[in-house]
């Protein structure tokens, strides 16, 4: 905690030329619902609230919270998403702002992802704070300043505001589902990936990168490699260090004014994924699972891409893998890390066929801007020969 704590209400000077500044103000994991409460007198002008969850989250701590809340002279209001699965759409977030009709002073979001999310594009489309009560270690956003909404069914990354304080339990947090340990683990092995394509996007375009920022997204993704096997048998000190490192990214994002620094190629195929299942309408494939299998198949690819004889003459590919060093994705190595987890690394055991994932291989970089190793393999002209090589090792005969 020494290190998000020294991060937060502290501008930093940077050697890379700017000035990063986290603007979460308070932020613990020994948190209980009379903390949050007390959390909003000091941080909310006003006595008129909102608090934004689930019906697992409500039963877990936003139903005490209000009481709390209640007790400290605020009005709490609650906008209760009751689906068994809450989705980060249109429906669900005219839902949040029809609940808010009459614009709160803040919002408390109770919850992960989806209720986190929602709730931070809620607030910065109506210009309040707000304050966030996680509940999970199952992605990266609580600290961020951006949001990843569904619209019109496919993923898209929006800007929003950061959480003015993130107040959760740690022993609440470690009792939560296993698959969601095991997406937050997800979600962070993804960096290994992201901060190549940050460096490829630097070293080929001359694209803005900070030093300082890599380093922290490195760190985050490090330490919770290590920790694999406490986080699956939910040893505290492992699960607060996985959530620790999720602060971490989100908090690098937040600095970077992007998601940039932790979100790359191995993300662009996550949220092509999602957004097929939806399409299809098939139970939605979790966020940081999707992402675990996008750093899988994005490792592949680099590897592929960047270790094939016939292509190493090609244009920048000596400059490529001297900017990225020892960072060069190991195929292998992933598996690994998602067999410490007891995660599979084979796309198919998460129900995604061959042909969809060589379309989100060929397709996901035109879904947003981002130069990634996709971008780099279509200019070389070895965009579709590369994901062939991929599929065939991912879907053998």
């Amino acid at each position: 905690m020494k290190e998000l704590s020294r991060l937060i209400n502290t501008p930093l000077s940077c050697t890379c030329g700017r000035v990063h500044e986290v603007p979460v103000r308070s932020l613990s994991l020994h948190a209980d619902m009379d903390a949050v409460a007390e959390a909003c007198l000091t941080y909310i002008q006003g006595r008129n609230l909102l608090v934004v969850s689930d019906l697992t989250t409500y039963e877990l701590q936003a139903r005490e919270l209000i009481g709390r809340l209640e007790q400290k002279g605020f009005k709490a209001g609650s906008c209760l998403y009751t689906e068994a699965k809450v989705l980060p759409d249109e429906r669900s977030l005219g839902q949040l702002l029809m609940s808010s009709a009459g614009k709160p002073d803040g919002m408390i979001a109770v919850g992960s992802g989806t209720i986190t999310d929602l709730t931070r594009m809620a607030a910065a489309r109506q210009g309040i704070p707000f304050l966030s009560v996680p509940t999970a270690p199952s992605m990266d956003g609580y600290a961020s300043g951006v949001s990843s909404l569904l619209a019109g069914g496919r993923k898209t990354t929006y800007p929003g505001v950061t959480a003015t304080a993130i107040l959760g339990s740690l022993e609440l947090i470690a009792a939560a589902p296993l698959k969601l340990l095991q997406a937050g683990f997800g979600d962070i092995i993804g960096k290994k990936i992201s901060v190549c394509d940050w460096l490829l996007g630097h070293t080929l375009n001359g694209e803005y990168l900070c030093p300082y920022i890599l380093g922290l997204v490195e760190q985050a993704a490090d330490s919770v490699i290590a920790r694999a096997e406490g986080i699956r048998s939910r040893e505290p000190e492992a699960v607060q260090g996985l959530m620790e490192a999720l602060l971490l990214s989100g908090m690098a994002i937040a600095m970077a004014g992007d998601s940039r620094p932790a979100s790359g190629s191995e993300h662009l195929l996550a949220h092509y994924l999602e957004g097929a299942f939806l399409r299809e309408d098939r139970e939605p494939l979790s966020h940081g699972l999707a992402v675990a299998v996008g750093t899988v198949c994005a490792g592949m690819f680099y590897h592929t891409v960047l270790n094939s004889a016939e292509w190493v003459d090609k244009e920048q590919i000596t400059a490529v893998r001297e900017a990225l060093g020892a960072r060069q994705p190991v195929p292998w190595q992933i598996r690994s890390w998602l067999a410490d987890i007891g995660l599979s690394a084979s796309p198919a055991d998460y129900g995604i066929s061959r042909e969809l994932l060589r379309e989100a291989l060929l397709v996901s970089h035109f879904t947003r801007p981002r130069y990634t190793i996709f971008s780099f393999a279509a200019k070389l002209g070895i965009l579709e020969q590369a994901a062939e090589r991929v599929l065939d090792k991912l879907y053998p005969l």
